[in-house]
């Protein structure tokens, strides 16, 4: 089937897509599309090439250069669509919809600047900005890493001659430690939370950043992990995240037991278990399956709370700092916390120097 106006054609193709098809300088390009007005567009995106390839035209030159981000963006993505379908393993709709979901917002940043525009103090810039919305650091690689398929997409539609400038990704390192979810903060979120119908995200609150569990270990929590009575110098009791048998619940591959600290955290757990919730072999979380779950349960509180972005790993932060500044040795900090190597506790502790030693609000039922 011809297009007016390009050379070149369009066919259907199986699974109700389309192929386009075009000769220049002697070599075939074959494309498949999910429309037939996706085909027409790659097509006429070839001829443009084409057109200044075999002419050598310089206003068609400039206008190529000015492409921006979103034009390319689509065929970013229909390309890995493609791919997807030539392999083996075919793309599920939802890893689609996820690699699309990443690209939009690379977009929402970049989406009308042109690509040969770019340079690297830019690509700074937009790191410091990511960094700032508390993104981890694989988050911002694959941010970066879609911004150099589109550069190298340009490339090989030969929008731009070469890359406008080098993308280092050794340089995406956090310049500095996430902030410090201060107390008036964390109050916030507690009495936000208190107020709701569904108390899950205050108990996700509390053992975060009241014993420090992982997003994982909460999810995995159960009745009989706990024990509510004095407990190692705690009048409150302690959590038994993974006994020695059960040592996969943990990401460190080793049992570990935490004091309850706090009188919040243990009248939380005391109310559950009055209301008899705290079923023996059931998650404490009910109706969640993932650790994504529980994420999904507490953004809820977070976005209307907090400005910004936050993280729950943030809280788990926050209680091994607060056990630094109350005066905890750090081998009993790396001990609660699950840690396999001290260097990694150390990274976790931000000492405030605002507060005074012993002062901390996780050792409030030791003072």
């Amino acid at each position: 089937m011809r297009v007016r106006g390009c050379s070149g054609s369009v066919h259907p193709y199986a699974g109700n897509r389309w192929r386009a098809r075009i000769r220049i300088n002697r070599r075939q390009l074959t494309s498949v599309r999910r429309t037939k007005q996706l085909a027409i567009s790659w097509l006429r995106r070839m001829n443009v090439r084409k057109q200044a390839d075999e002419s050598g035209d310089e206003p068609v030159r400039a206008v190529r250069s000015r492409v921006t981000y979103a034009e390319i963006s689509e065929e970013l993505v229909d390309r890995y669509q493609s791919r997807g379908m030539r392999s083996r393993r075919r793309h599920t709709p939802r890893v689609l919809e996820h690699y699309a979901s990443q690209l939009g917002k690379l977009l929402e940043y970049w989406g009308s600047r042109r690509i040969s525009s770019t340079t690297e103090r830019e690509i700074d810039r937009y790191v410091v900005h990511l960094q700032h919305e508390g993104l981890a650091t694989s988050t911002i690689r694959n941010r970066l890493d879609r911004l150099s398929q589109c550069m190298q997409l340009a490339v090989m539609y030969r929008y731009i001659p070469e890359p406008p400038c080098r993308i280092d990704r050794p340089r995406v390192v956090l310049r500095s430690r996430p902030e410090r979810i201060s107390e008036l903060d964390l109050g916030a979120l507690l009495d936000f939370s208190a107020r709701l119908p569904d108390r899950r995200p205050m108990l996700i609150f509390l053992l975060c950043a009241d014993a420090g569990l992982r997003t994982s270990e909460v999810l995995r929590m159960r009745g009989e992990d706990l024990f509510l009575r004095e407990y190692d110098g705690s009048q409150y009791g302690a959590v038994h995240v993974a006994t020695e048998n059960e040592i996969r619940r943990t990401k460190s591959a080793r049992g570990r037991t935490v004091p309850i600290l706090t009188a919040r955290l243990a009248g939380e757990l005391e109310r559950r278990e009055r209301s008899g919730s705290l079923a023996a072999r059931s998650s404490m979380i009910a109706a969640v399956r993932t650790a994504a779950g529980i994420t999904a349960i507490a953004s809820r509180v977070w976005r209307p709370v907090l400005t910004g972005r936050a993280r729950l790993h943030q809280l788990r932060r926050r209680f091994a700092s607060e056990l630094a500044d109350g005066g905890v040795p750090i081998t009993k900090i790396q001990l609660w916390m699950g840690h396999a190597s001290m260097q990694t506790t150390q990274r976790y502790i931000t000492i405030d120097a605002t507060t005074p030693a012993g002062a901390g609000s996780v050792l409030e039922a030791k003072s």
